[in-house]
């Protein structure tokens, strides 16, 4: 099987190991320049609040809530697009889905909020109508991904879209979307 249509989590497992990468490599606080510690300030020099040494100034009440209750952000990611039936052009199929990435990642935000670890990909198909151009059906036919309130909601979405209209009475669509908590 090609690499691009693996299962798992390590089909994500670049972008993820880029974006860590970035984040360390921005976050890590330079060299001190004597031997003695010092005073880190998190805010100017670790802004993503990632291994960042504790404050010695004595911390206010409430900044360990603020920093529990921060959700991570809430990474989409579209793969690989193919109309597997139809004469639907490929090109306006990949730019319809990849175009709508920020509307599927509302179904993602609420979800992220109640489990911060929600994680995983779905493979989803759509059926476009020829005639109208507009989607006639929206299943998942695989997921990791545990909410069935996310899968719903992403369906749901996927069924408001429209495409041109064509000469065959139907096309099929598939593609995969990944989800992914990013904390900074």
């Amino acid at each position: 099987m090609p690499s691009s249509q693996q299962r798992g989590p390590f089909r994500w497992t670049w972008t993820l190991a880029a974006l860590t990468c970035a984040a360390a490599m921005a976050c890590t606080p330079p060299p001190a320049a004597d031997p003695e510690p010092q005073e880190v300030n998190c805010e100017e020099q670790c802004p993503c609040e990632c291994d960042c040494p504790e404050p010695t100034a004595a911390k206010e009440e409430g900044d360990d809530e603020e920093k529990k209750t921060k959700a991570p952000y809430p990474w989409v990611l579209i793969g690989s697009v193919q109309v597997a039936e139809g004469d639907l052009d490929l090109d306006v199929a990949k730019r319809k889905v990849t175009g709508q990435r920020y509307a599927l990642r509302e179904c993602y935000i609420p979800a992220l909020k109640e489990n911060p670890e929600l994680a995983g990909e779905m493979d989803v198909q759509f059926t476009v109508s020829g005639s109208t151009g507009k989607i006639i059906a929206s299943i998942v036919r695989n997921s990791t991904i545990e909410d069935k309130g996310v899968q719903k909601c992403m369906t749901d979405k996927i069924k408001k879209w429209t495409f041109p209209k064509s000469e065959e009475k139907t096309s099929v669509v598939k593609f995969t979307i990944g989800i992914v908590p990013i904390s900074f």
